[in-house]
């Protein structure tokens, strides 16, 4: 018996068979390829740098991160690019790299500007089904890039924004140096007692007329305690009223 001459006498099993098994590849090896490829991607390198390697699935978690940040501040938010979510986490790292921190003052102060009472932020972050701790460690990141990159742009600390500024000018050492003694105001101090008489006793008491002449000396001078200069002139205030006509 021919294989064709089987065919035919079966050939309406065998098209009943090759329809259902059309039909199956049709809805499952699309969906097949689709998990392979998410699969495969979750552990493909997208980013290379001096803090390492950053994978697929690396990028989405720290995706989830910031866009949940943007997401509490602006209900309209549509998502980020890889560039920026890339940048933003770069920077970050870079700010970690040249000693800067984020105080939770600034965290305060960052969320007050931004929302006109806790209150209203408790309730942005329950509309996203967000935790204060979650929201607040996607925040440092924005924060410290933000820090970053005020320090290229200007070399010295700028109130923070959402918005990043762009790089203009190289960092240089002088200017992370400012920039860190701008942060990092401190001064070693040896402090010895010294009682106030020992000194009053080997000084004079000076005389009316010695008052008068150091009074009249620096009378005119505006007193500028900053560079130790001696001055008693008061500044004058004045009212002005004024008013701005435009054609």
């Amino acid at each position: 018996m021919s294989t064709f001459s089987v065919f035919r006498r079966n050939k309406k099993s065998f098209l009943g068979v090759l329809g259902v098994l059309t039909m199956l590849s049709f809805v499952f090896i699309p969906t097949l390829e689709q998990f392979n490829r998410n699969f495969i991607s979750v552990d493909q390198t997208v980013l290379t740098s001096k803090f390492g390697k950053m994978s697929q699935g690396q990028l989405e978690t720290i995706r989830q991160k910031q866009g949940a940040v943007y997401m509490v501040f602006d209900p309209n938010f549509r998502g980020l690019s890889d560039d920026i979510i890339l940048t933003n986490w770069v920077k970050a790292r870079l700010a970690e790299e040249m000693g800067l921190v984020v105080a939770d003052s600034e965290i305060r102060e960052f969320i007050g500007q931004r929302f006109e009472s806790k209150e209203a932020y408790l309730e942005a972050l329950r509309e996203n089904k967000m935790g204060s701790s979650a929201f607040e460690e996607g925040l440092i990141d924005i924060i410290l890039a933000e820090k970053y990159s005020q320090y290229q742009f200007y070399g010295q600390r700028s109130p923070y924004g959402i918005a990043f500024g762009s790089t203009i000018f190289p960092v240089t050492v002088q200017r992370q140096w400012n920039a860190f003694c701008k942060t990092h105001r401190t001064a070693a101090l040896d402090v010895v007692p010294v009682t106030a008489e020992s000194c009053l006793a080997k000084t004079a008491e000076p005389t009316e007329a010695e008052v008068k002449a150091f009074f009249e000396q620096y009378k005119n001078t505006l007193p500028a305690p900053e560079n130790g200069t001696i001055g008693f002139k008061i500044p004058m205030k004045m009212t002005v009223n004024y008013f701005v006509y435009e054609m």
